[in-house]
């Protein structure tokens, strides 16, 4: 969970509370899959009206590499993270928590009892990485909320030291901490989980298109010297530019990430073989009136949205191949997320 400064930032999510806030960006995506991070900026700060920043922590979740929660889990990923959220694991964690919770707090008899974190993720930047010299030692938690149905992220940190014997940071001992919470609803989790997923789609589909653009790029043949003495030889190939923009898709129930596409006309494709796929193997389609409008949005953008930036397109609903017609609640939805300037 060391830091990663890679290209420019762009957000991805963010959630907002009172006093503090914390941003989803992908700027520590980079070539390598495997040192590739989520980056999580928490800021605490002072409130209306200045918004003077007061803490600042700045932590990036592994993407695919195994990471620790620092008690029992190794393997931890910001990619299994976001699975265990879509699919609902997360929060029947939560719920055993509050039950086990409460439990804590009977058997207490007045004695002050705390909530445990459900998932965790420690990391940290040694001395010699660190620029100001000064080792440090961070850790991201989700935790029960305060109401059924919510959560709180709990970032902190403090100086660190090496460990001597498994390497890596840990909290130095009698260092003082720095924490950050901020509270989010079941719902807003869940998105966060959904747009980090297609953001990583989007970065791995820039990642394969570029190389394969490269490897198809033929070389120039160079002049002989004896026609153009002073013709420098030409420069090595250079990588072709990744796409301007890439379209997302995520099926909410069944399969969640289903496809990217890089131009428009493709992203009409790749709807049409997401449909295809959720009609054969889970019998549901979408109104006409509905999925017409999508198309529109793919080739055309958004109606009345700005189309240059990182956007959700309406959700298209799916419904019982039987019941397509019916005013009826969805039985499913595919969401689509374009993203522009992908690095």
């Amino acid at each position: 969970m060391s830091e990663n400064n890679q290209k420019k930032e762009r957000d991805i999510w963010n959630a907002q509370a009172l006093k503090s806030f914390v941003k989803a960006k992908t700027d520590w995506f980079n070539g390598d899959d495997f040192d590739s991070r989520l980056h999580l900026s928490f800021v605490e700060h002072s409130g209306k009206p200045e918004f003077n920043p007061l803490k600042t922590i700045e932590i990036g979740v592994p993407m695919v590499k195994a990471g620790s929660d620092g008690d029992k889990r190794t393997g931890v990923t910001a990619l299994g993270l976001c699975q265990m959220i879509a699919n609902g694991t997360l929060s029947r964690m939560c719920a055993a928590e509050r039950k086990a919770f409460e439990q804590r707090k009977a058997e207490a008899k007045g004695a002050k009892v705390y909530q445990q974190p459900i998932w965790g993720c420690i990391g940290g930047t040694t001395s010699q990485r660190a620029k100001d010299g000064k080792s440090e030692f961070r850790k991201i938690e989700i935790i029960p909320g305060q109401k059924e149905g919510t959560y709180a992220f709990r970032a902190a940190s403090c100086e660190g030291e090496t460990n001597s014997q498994l390497g890596g940071v840990q909290p130095k001992k009698g260092a003082p901490w720095t924490q950050i919470i901020v509270p989010v609803d079941g719902e807003y989790l869940y998105a966060f989980a959904i747009n980090t997923i297609a953001a990583w789609n989007a970065h791995q589909v820039a990642r394969v298109t570029s190389k394969a653009a490269y490897a198809a790029k033929p070389q120039q043949e160079q002049p002989a010297p004896a026609v153009q003495p002073n013709h420098q030889a030409n420069a090595e190939p250079q990588p072709a530019a990744k796409p301007a923009c890439v379209w997302a898709f995520y099926d909410r129930k069944y399969f969640g990430p289903m496809g990217c596409a890089t131009t428009p006309e493709d992203a009409v494709r790749c709807a049409k073989f997401c449909l295809k796929k959720l009609q054969k193997e889970r019998n549901l389609c979408s109104r006409k009136s509905e999925l017409e409008k999508l198309y529109n949005e793919l080739l055309n953008g958004k109606e009345g949205a700005d189309n240059t930036a990182n956007m959700w397109l309406t959700p298209l609903p799916l419904f019982l191949a039987n019941n397509a017609e019916s005013p009826e609640q969805s039985e499913d939805e595919l969401f689509v997320m374009v993203f522009h300037s992908v690095v």
